[in-house]
């Protein structure tokens, strides 16, 4: 900051020429004469000095018969002095540090820190239910309220902090640990989440109901977490896979015309200028007809740092609609696609389809696929234990 000081207050570049010039460095040293950047070349010497110093080196100089030469003037006063006469430099000097100052006063950018499942979008939304946004006054923000105004309103945060450098809001949290010993530990029973019959029981914990070759139901209890002896009942969490052949159907029923939307490959844009929170749209009228749309924000940045200053660009696709019709082999064809599309999303171990049906409807087409599915049925459910006698 020292070279800040030194252009605020103004300093000038030097020439020392002279027989003797280093008696003049010595005696600026004894008066407290500052004299930076000095080099020496052959008879002189060049360096800076401010000018409360080159007034007291002019007085010091007759003792030793050295010439002292002004070569250059820096630093704010002599700016000033050369446009002093520019009423319109002086005014945009003013009115910039005005803006400067007053632009400030708002919080320009706020980071989220700390938070690991919880998105920094969500962190920053929260702030946004609580009136804290990028383009709030910063006299507004009571750090410490606010803080605590956050935990209260947001589910999974267990400590908030609110930290203002500059205009850059950081808002550091630390997320509730949702401990996992209760959930590992707490008694429970395995159940059968469909019909089957079971082919397969690798139990860890817990004590088997049910066997081999046993057909169940949906919500029939498969493993205990009870566990009698002679002398005593044990309650534990039951751990553990049960495979059963399992049958299920699938349906989808399809039109044999429909009506979709098509690109015409015309596009329309809409731009809004985000402004402090201030939105300004940049174009008049609506998109009318059907259309698909795509939104892009793009952030002003500056010395790579966000400003509160975006504009965002929708996209509109323009769409017809257009009449699709299909024969019987070709709806059925995809009918039967989605299907096994949904079925896979099922991830069994393994199938096989037993059997394709169709039925044909008020112009609509009914497949339906049954098949025989091996998978894991059980389903973990927690033991209600009462404590009151």
């Amino acid at each position: 900051m020292l070279w800040l000081f030194r252009f605020l207050r103004g300093y000038l570049f030097i020439e020392i020429k002279g027989e003797y010039f280093e008696r003049i460095l010595n005696l600026a040293a004894a008066n407290r004469i500052t004299i930076w950047n000095l080099r020496c070349e052959k008879n002189r010497i060049t360096g800076c000095i401010s000018i409360n110093g080159f007034r007291k080196i002019r007085i010091i100089k007759r003792k030793t018969g050295v010439r002292i030469k002004i070569l250059k003037k820096n630093g704010l006063p002599f700016i000033a002095v050369r446009y002093k006469n520019r009423i319109g430099f002086i005014a945009g000097a003013v009115i910039f540090f005005a803006v400067l100052k007053f632009m400030s006063s708002f919080i320009w950018t706020i980071n989220a820190v700390g938070n690991v499942n919880i998105s920094d979008n969500d962190v920053i939304n929260a702030c946004g239910k609580i009136g804290i946004h990028e383009g709030k006054l910063i006299s507004k923000i009571d750090p410490q309220f606010d803080a605590q105004r956050l935990l209260l309103n947001t589910k999974g945060l267990s400590w908030a902090s609110l930290n203002i450098e500059g205009c850059v809001l950081s808002v550091n949290v630390t997320e509730v640990q949702n401990s996992t010993d209760e959930k590992d530990t707490a008694p429970s029973n395995l159940k059968s989440k469909c019909d089957g019959i079971i082919e397969k029981i690798d139990v860890t914990s817990g004590n088997v109901v049910v066997k081999v070759g046993d057909t169940v139901a949906s919500g029939d209890l498969l493993v205990s977490g009870i566990i009698e002896s002679m002398d005593s009942t044990v309650f534990v969490r039951s751990v553990g896979t049960v495979t059963a052949q399992t049958e299920h159907t699938f349906s989808k029923t399809g039109k044999f015309s429909d009506t979709v939307n098509k690109k015409t490959g015309k596009t329309v844009k809409r731009s809004v200028i985000d402004l402090f929170g201030l939105k300004i749209p940049l174009y008049i009228g609506e998109v009318k007809g059907t259309y698909e749309s795509k939104v892009k924000t793009h952030n002003a940045k500056l010395f790579n740092k966000k400003l509160p200053i975006s504009i965002t660009v929708k996209k509109y696709i323009l769409t017809d609609e257009k009449e699709i019709k299909y024969n019987k082999d070709t709806l059925k064809n995809k009918l039967e696609t989605e299907i096994k599309e949904e079925i896979e999303s099922n991830k069994f171990s393994e199938y096989d389809i037993t059997d394709i049906n169709e039925s044909e409807t008020d112009g609509e087409l009914t497949v339906t696929i049954t098949l025989k599915a091996k998978e894991n049925i059980e389903i973990e459910e927690k033991m209600l234990i009462s404590t009151v006698n």
